[in-house]
């Protein structure tokens, strides 16, 4: 619910749109925009936006620097800057707004009166993730002056460049010595951000920039397991096409499975075997789709190596793996911290959608 204003805002209103500047000046001087208490000196929120939102109309009230930013009263707005009634302090909304205003002018202004970006993965994130909707090459000079460690901090930028498909960004960080290879905190690369977004064509970009199409994340996903889950079979096709040959070698892939103790018949129906397994009967989970031999991925799960078993399934993402040690099947519930054994293979396959569906809701013997 708004605050009761006991000020007519009309003047200031009338002021700012008008673009009357000496107006605000006259206002300033009299203390008509500011909001004062102690020693804490701040801009009035007294001058009312309406907006609508599903449907409503609903009013929200805003400072003089707010209200001329959303009218383009670019000089107020300076005025309010030069008069230190602005935060620009590091994590203040402040410069962000003036982003997402298209209002470069204004930007370039505030950087050069002193506005502060965090210089860290997150602030640099944070600050390109901003520009992502406004982007204009105007806007390369006026980062290059805020001299930001974007080289060494910005691997989070360019993994959000790939997940949202900006090649323009991507480009930009990769001129300024951003590697191609970095990392989130999830472990993803840029590489694997797009593939698991589907982007084709922001993968063959980074792929051309030098992407490692082997480096995984911490489910065992590379790019080519992520086109694989996303049914592209052209990108998946060009990835395989793309990464290093002890991907493609069964020789390699046997000593793997050699070294998790995997049964011959699980090897061999993953081989050989109908991979997407269906239950319509069941009254949860209707199908899974297992992943074919040369495609299982080895992952790690609270320090423990495991074989990713299933590439695919109807509206769960359900984690089943192999467990060397037990020689069973085990289900991974990472949001509700489950691991629990499920059954051997060999009862698993002859009847798939019964565990499937008890491990979904955590049902074990």
């Amino acid at each position: 619910m708004a605050k009761k204003r006991n000020q007519d805002p009309s003047e200031i209103i009338n002021a700012i749109l008008a673009g009357d500047l000496e107006k605000v000046k006259s206002l300033w001087e009299a203390g008509s925009l500011l909001y004062r208490k102690g020693k804490t000196v701040s801009l009035r929120e007294n001058i009312p936006q309406t907006y609508v939102y599903n449907g409503e109309e609903h009013t929200l009230y805003v400072d003089a620097f707010r209200f001329a930013l959303s009218n383009r009263q670019t000089e107020i707005a300076k005025f309010l800057v030069d008069c230190n009634a602005v935060d620009m302090r590091l994590g203040a909304n402040t410069l962000f707004m003036v982003i997402h205003s298209k209002n470069i002018e204004l930007f370039s202004y505030m950087i050069e009166k002193g506005a502060q970006i965090e210089e860290n993965e997150k602030g640099i994130e944070r600050l390109f993730r901003s520009l992502m909707d406004v982007w204009d090459e105007a806007y390369f000079p006026i980062i290059e002056k805020m001299n930001l460690p974007i080289k060494e901090c910005g691997g989070s930028a360019l993994c959000s460049a790939a997940f949202y498909n900006h090649k323009e960004l991507a480009e930009y960080l990769l001129s300024v010595g951003v590697s191609v290879n970095c990392r989130e905190n999830n472990d993803d690369t840029p590489v694997l951000c797009a593939a698991k977004k589907n982007h084709f064509e922001m993968v063959q970009f980074l792929v051309e920039h030098g992407a490692d199409l082997s480096l995984k994340d911490k489910e065992g996903i590379r790019p080519y397991i992520a086109a694989k889950k996303n049914n592209n079979a052209e990108m998946a096709a060009y990835i395989k096409a793309h990464e290093p040959a002890e991907f493609c070698n069964e020789e390699v892939q046997d000593k793997i499975f050699e070294d998790y103790h995997v049964p011959k018949d699980m090897a061999t129906y993953l081989k050989n075997g109908n991979l997407k397994l269906e239950f319509p009967k069941e009254e949860r989970l209707h199908w899974i789709k297992l992943y074919s031999y040369m495609d299982v991925p080895e992952i790690t799960y609270r320090g423990k190596k495991l074989l990713s078993l299933v590439e695919d399934s109807e509206d769960y993402g359900v984690l089943l793996v192999w467990e060397p040690q037990s020689k069973k099947i085990w289900f991974i519930d990472p949001e509700h911290e489950v691991f629990h054994a499920v059954s051997t293979w060999m009862e698993f396959i002859k009847n798939a959608g019964y565990y499937t569906n008890r491990a979904i809701i955590h049902e074990f013997d």
